[in-house]
């Protein structure tokens, strides 16, 4: 079986994953509204991605809530 970092390079250079690398982007809205669930998807299918430690830093020049409707600046 092929950890999920030789599936995402094999897959980059076209060298016959065992399947395709798997990534599940969801909105804090499902895993607010649906924890059990998206828990029984995760473990089921976990990611084969993972993130970085590196935080950027918080903008200034953000202004408003990019979940509402109004006007929201997001750089």
């Amino acid at each position: 079986m092929q950890t999920p970092r030789e599936i995402v390079t094999r897959c980059l250079s076209f060298n016959n994953p065992e399947r395709l690398p798997r990534d599940l982007w969801l909105l804090s809205w499902t895993a607010e509204h649906f924890p059990i669930t998206v828990d029984e998807i995760i473990q089921r299918f976990p990611n084969d991605f993972t993130g970085t430690d590196y935080l950027y830093k918080l903008s200034t020049r953000v202004k408003g809530d990019s979940y509402k409707i109004d006007y929201s600046t997001d750089v």
